[in-house]
């Protein structure tokens, strides 16, 4: 099996869980921490000049969340965050194109902000708003060997998360995204994919 570079962009999420399940398909982790800020988007330019760090890279996979900005987030700070979403997405795709490869682009959205539960409002509404991102850009992309898609991952339950938010259950997500990365994968994009552990079931997705 060939070796894969995925980079993560992030504000918070503890991803050295996922980075050992990652290891067994041969995917390695890049982690580009705390670039997604809420007082200082990220531009384009910048966003190719992180991501260029890595190499020729095979897919990027976003965490968005405010896990460790402000006490009370304002629209501003969920509109800072998206533009450096959007900026990253447009510079990854830019770089698959630059060198025709086959690329993978992937949000990673916390599933309490996603499924709307309380207490979560401006994380609901970005996690609304890179739905809605990725819908688009995956329609955009179509034509192309790029595919857009959404992982909604389920949060640890640990007292004290040490490193910031803690992943549910890192194996299934490495196993979905080996299996987005992989070249068989190319029918599948601008979906929604939830491992939430059966948490979603019988409730109305966003």
């Amino acid at each position: 099996m060939t070796a894969r570079t995925l980079v993560l962009v992030g504000n918070g999420l503890d991803t050295r869980s996922l980075a050992a399940a990652l290891e067994p398909f041969d995917i390695a982790l890049g982690v580009i921490e705390r670039e997604l800020r809420h007082d200082a988007p990220c531009d384009e330019l910048r966003a190719a000049h992180l991501l260029s760090r890595f190499g020729p890279f095979d897919g990027l996979l976003l965490a968005p969340a405010f896990v460790d900005g402000p006490d009370d987030p304002t629209v501003d700070d969920l509109l800072d965050v998206l533009t450096s979403c959007f900026s990253c997405v447009k510079a990854a795709v830019a770089s698959f194109e630059e060198r025709a490869v086959v690329g993978r682009v992937i949000a990673l959205l916390p599933g309490g902000a996603t499924m709307g539960e309380p207490g979560e409002a401006i994380n609901s509404a970005l996690a609304g708003a890179m739905l809605s991102l990725f819908r688009t850009v995956a329609l955009e992309m179509r034509t192309t060997p790029v595919t857009v898609n959404t992982l909604v991952y389920a949060m640890h339950t640990a007292d004290e998360p040490a490193g910031g938010e803690l992943l549910g259950d890192p194996e299934a997500l490495a196993s979905m995204i080996a299996s987005l990365l992989g070249s068989g994968a190319r029918g599948i994009n601008g979906q929604e994919i939830y491992a939430l552990a059966g948490a979603d079931v019988g409730r109305l997705h966003p």
